[in-house]
């Protein structure tokens, strides 16, 4: 399984404004996307959840054009801009995952696995 990983809306601004993005495909939009491939993960588990989030937030940075270096006024908006479009991009990806411990992770809530929920339950 994939998932296409779009930058935010404010990757457009983004451009606007001169920022370069690194992302190695362009829909036909003109928004930098990547694959992020997790068919090799059990999302029904922590560890594989917990990569999964890895390569996605990996993607968002690489698609929002990387992490500004900061010493003009300019970059620090450059930075904000960087970091809501990380953020949007992110949660669109795991919401497009659709894994329940992959969202609850994400969210930053104590998630159980699902066979220990059982247990507990018991």
């Amino acid at each position: 399984m994939k998932t296409k990983l779009f930058a935010a809306a404010l990757t457009l601004a983004a451009f606007a404004a001169g920022a370069p993005a690194n992302a190695s495909d362009v829909s036909g939009g003109g928004v930098p996307s990547l694959d992020v491939t997790f068919s090799d993960l059990n999302l029904a588990n922590r560890a594989g959840a917990e990569v999964l989030l890895r390569r996605i937030r990996t993607a968002a940075s690489q698609v929002c054009g990387g992490d500004p270096h900061i010493s003009t006024m300019r970059d620090l908006r450059a930075a904000r801009d960087f970091r809501s479009c990380v953020r949007t991009a992110v949660d669109g990806a795991v919401r497009q995952v659709n894994a329940p411990l992959v969202t609850a992770l994400h969210r930053g809530v104590d998630a159980v696995e699902p066979r220990y929920a059982e247990d507990l339950a018991r």
